[in-house]
């Protein structure tokens, strides 16, 4: 059993099992980005990027930088820089990662002059319950913590750009005796809550996605607060990875659901006890 899982297992056990682990999301100012070099040029431009993500994070609006007046700001995001540094993305790597302090006065302000609505930083914490199979049944598969798979790399990277947590079951033996394959590719709801009740989440996300030779299918559900939300997604095979489009679309669906359920705020909180969100 791994270190992580094992830890994982003691908070379940631990934490009242009624009690929802909305989770505070800290460094939502702060950015890092891989760079090939320490060049001024270079830095300008991934300056300008990691800025127009910081934004979809405060704000979960996946379309903001459409927004013109913040458009007009991103070509100018040094300005909102307080302090940057570099450091080696490995040993034995050529590439740096450029962390980026955005100053969180000056942000707030452009937002709040471009009408654009923050998300209060205490957000709801949703467990994933993700099912995938081929055309033919020949695969079906669960998606759990510790799946060898790229989709769990996927959601991961996706919960990170929104600042959205997320977690995946288990699927251990307390899961797989409560839930099946086809409980989360039929979208049984109501099992799926029962089961989820040992993760204390606020709400559930629920995906079942076929692939077929011409694409990936894919039905979702979003469980937050009592509000239920469905959708339909598909990617047709192209160069690029469908599998990755089909994901990160789903969180840009969720994202958008709830920039418009949860609770916002002009100001951020500072919690030292947060979840740390690069």
């Amino acid at each position: 059993m791994t270190t992580k899982r094992l830890l994982f297992m003691l908070l379940a056990t631990l934490l009242p099992l009624h009690v929802a682990l909305a989770v505070v999301v800290s460094n939502l100012y702060q950015m890092t980005i891989p760079v090939p070099t320490q060049s001024d040029e270079v830095r300008e431009q991934a300056v300008q990027a990691a800025f127009g993500q910081m934004l979809v994070k405060l704000s979960g609006d996946p379309h903001i930088l459409k927004n013109p007046a913040i458009k007009a700001d991103v070509r100018r995001a040094d300005y909102y820089v307080q302090n940057f540094n570099y450091s080696a993305v490995t040993t034995d790597s050529s590439e740096y990662a450029l962390q980026v302090n955005y100053d969180q006065t000056d942000v707030n302000r452009l937002l709040q002059s471009a009408k654009v609505s923050l998300w209060n930083d205490n957000r709801p914490l949703l467990l994933v319950w993700l099912a995938v199979s081929d055309a033919d049944g020949h695969t079906a598969t669960l998606i759990g913590s510790d799946s060898d798979n790229n989709l769990l790399n996927t959601i991961q990277d996706q919960s990170k750009r929104y600042g959205l947590p997320m977690i995946l079951p288990l699927l251990d033996m307390t899961d797989l005796s409560q839930v099946s394959f086809d409980d989360v590719a039929d979208q049984h709801v109501a099992t799926l809550q029962a089961a989820a009740a040992r993760y204390a989440p606020d709400g559930l996300l629920i995906g079942a996605l076929q692939e077929d030779a011409q694409g990936i299918n894919s039905q979702w559900t979003l469980l937050v607060n009592g509000q239920r939300w469905n959708w339909s997604l598909t990617e047709k095979v192209s160069d690029d990875d469908v599998t990755k489009k089909i994901i990160k679309g789903a969180f840009d669906q969720v994202s958008e659901a709830l920039s418009h359920h949860l609770p916002t705020s002009t100001l951020l909180s500072d919690n030292s006890q947060a979840l740390q969100s690069g």
